[in-house]
């Protein structure tokens, strides 16, 4: 079965625990991983396996998502996250919008093939 990843908080995970100090230090910790998502193209998620304990998930921006989650060893279900649907012209490589069924610029026409590419 595939899981859906969350952005990994560990704010929320330490708020659980009912400690001021904790929480505001976790708040920073957190504060650092979205500036290191931001300047160094590093994306933290957690798997979405509920049996898995929130593993940490860490990649780079720029490298292909892991296909399952390092702990539990689930596939991960990135569609949708991170995503954006398009259709593209098999011959061409052009990209069009999902309204778009048919390359223009080919006869016999040719439909478009519906993909998932990053953001």
């Amino acid at each position: 079965m595939k899981y859906k990843p969350t952005i990994w908080g560990i704010t929320r995970e330490v708020a659980k625990l009912q400690s001021p100090t904790l929480t505001a230090l976790s708040g920073i910790l957190e504060t650092a991983f979205y500036l290191q998502n931001a300047y160094g193209g590093v994306l933290n998620y957690s798997c979405g396996n509920p049996k898995c304990g929130n593993a940490f998930v860490p990649f780079k921006s720029t490298a292909q998502r892991p296909l399952v989650c390092p702990k539990c060893g689930e596939e991960i279900n990135w569609e949708g996250i991170a995503t954006r649907k398009v259709k593209v012209c098999p011959q061409c490589k052009y990209e069009y919008s999902l309204s778009v069924n048919y390359c223009p610029y080919h006869v016999p026409k040719v439909a478009l093939v519906e993909k998932e590419i990053p953001l």
